[in-house]
């Protein structure tokens, strides 16, 4: 898939059996390690090394760093330790005692291998996810904000998911009416937290 040109994206605790279910002997990612261009050591814990860091981030909660500067901040009991194997960081665990990889890119074939060493969260993921989309020119159907899926249906419908624990705002001009509640709105939408709904534009009277 990756070398005809896909873009995979790998999170810990992957490709640790073959094909069929048996524990791999070698060291992460298995069978995958040229497709990711890396090798998986041992984990830490971020609550272990806040300890020592001089940021003293509480808990678990580690700042991770991507390379056009933004900076989120999640919680992770653990990460895997990333040893490079010809894949290049696109993100740091910044403030510890050392720099950890946080996300990696690997070109192999075609295509694009990309490793995330954190447990998934949505406020690490999205992003990895949004810059993926942009390079390889693919643009949502809908304007929607970040953690909300949404996808158009035709011009006059459209479907929204709310993936976050916030009330999130879609924005529209004019009426529309959420056909699964029957409410109307004149205007942006409120779309409760991971609430769902199917929104249909009138023209105005």
């Amino acid at each position: 898939f990756v070398e005809s040109g896909g873009t995979l994206t790998m999170t810990p605790y992957s490709a640790v059996a073959d094909q069929h279910g048996q524990a791999l002997r070698t060291t992460r990612p298995g069978l995958l390690h040229d497709v990711f261009g890396i090798r998986v050591g041992s984990y830490q814990e971020p609550s272990v090394l806040n300890e020592v860091s001089e940021r003293k981030l509480p808990g678990d909660r580690v700042s991770v760093v991507f390379e056009s500067g933004e900076a989120v901040e999640v919680e992770a009991p653990r990460f895997d330790e990333v040893h490079l194997r010809g894949a290049s960081v696109l993100a740091s665990i910044d403030g510890l005692d050392q720099p950890y990889a946080a996300v990696t890119a690997h070109t192999y074939g075609a295509g694009r291998a990309i490793y995330i060493s954190l447990p998934v969260r949505g406020d690490l993921l999205l992003p990895v996810l949004d810059s993926e989309s942009t390079r390889l020119g693919i643009h949502p159907s809908v304007d929607a904000p970040r953690g909300v899926i949404g996808r158009a249906l035709d011009p006059n419908h459209a479907l929204f998911v709310n993936l976050t624990p916030e009330t999130q705002t879609i924005r529209y001009d004019g009426p529309t009416r959420d056909l699964l509640s029957g409410r109307e709105y004149e205007g942006p939408v409120s779309l409760a937290p991971f609430d769902v709904e199917f929104i249909e534009k009138h023209e105005r009277g």
